[in-house]
């Protein structure tokens, strides 16, 4: 689809499936008329509620915690990612409002002081001269901290397991 431009959110998910995104890379179609859900290239656009996609695709998998995403969307709702990502599974890490299902289903949010998604990418058309402007922002030392933290667990759960394992004889 054209896109929205230049509109390149990073976010880092957890899910049901140990926090890995799968597959790497994924469209998710919602109208708020119904759930959001993985759609292939080409859909019908539902006869009720507004369209939004957003597309996800795994950058980094953090063992099984977590996966960092880059994000980008074909429409501009409230809350779109938020919603997207929760609904088909992996919510935001700490993501405290669109977890409802997610919980019901036996899922365990990672809490975090902060909602680990970040806009570092957006574009427009400016309003007036319809020129393209583009706006860059790295993420802020809080994210790429908890993003830290959040290794440092995958890598401490990991050495638990190595560090676990019964000799068999």
């Amino acid at each position: 689809g054209a896109g929205v431009p230049g509109r390149r959110p990073r976010g880092v998910d957890a899910g049901r499936v140990r926090g890995v995104l799968r597959p790497a890379a994924r469209r998710v179609r919602g109208d708020r008329a119904g759930a959001a859900r993985e759609v292939p290239d080409r859909h019908q656009d539902a006869p009720q509620g507004k369209r939004a996609v957003t597309h996800i695709r795994a950058k980094e998998f953090i063992a099984r915690l977590a996966t960092v995403c880059e994000v980008s969307l074909e429409t501009g709702k409230t809350h779109q990612i938020r919603i997207h990502v929760a609904e088909s599974g992996h919510p935001v890490v700490g993501e405290e409002v669109y977890i409802r299902d997610f919980v019901r289903y036996g899922g365990e949010p990672l809490p975090c002081p902060r909602l680990l998604l970040h806009a570092e990418t957006l574009g427009f058309a400016h309003p007036v001269t319809g020129k393209m402007i583009s706006l860059n922002r790295p993420p802020p030392a809080p994210f790429l901290q908890a993003v830290g933290r959040l290794r440092a667990q995958a890598r401490q759960q990991s050495n638990l397991l190595v560090h676990d394992k019964t000799p068999t004889r």
